[in-house]
């Protein structure tokens, strides 16, 4: 496929490093991600990503995954020091 034809969902989401494609529908209805390509907008058609949206989508997806570790470490931390009082 060439660049400016675009991504389909599932391609864009494995190149982001698999995120799943109802997870990338989820995010596109949300606004969080607006594919690129133009004729992408209304009911029937396929969403296209440019490059630069699966960039986008990997930094998201990277952001969440840190949220998530940082949430966790941070109950961790507070599991222990509970514990050692």
């Amino acid at each position: 496929m060439k660049v400016s034809e675009g991504y389909l969902s599932k391609e864009a989401g494995k190149l982001a490093g698999g995120v799943p494609q109802r997870t990338l529908q989820s995010w596109t209805e949300k606004g969080l991600i607006v594919p690129e390509i133009k004729g992408t907008t209304g009911t029937g058609n396929r969403r296209r990503y440019s490059l630069k949206n699966v960039i986008e989508i990997t930094a998201y997806k990277n952001f969440l995954n840190n949220q998530k570790r940082a949430r966790k470490e941070y109950e961790q931390k507070m599991r222990l020091k509970r514990f050692k009082s």
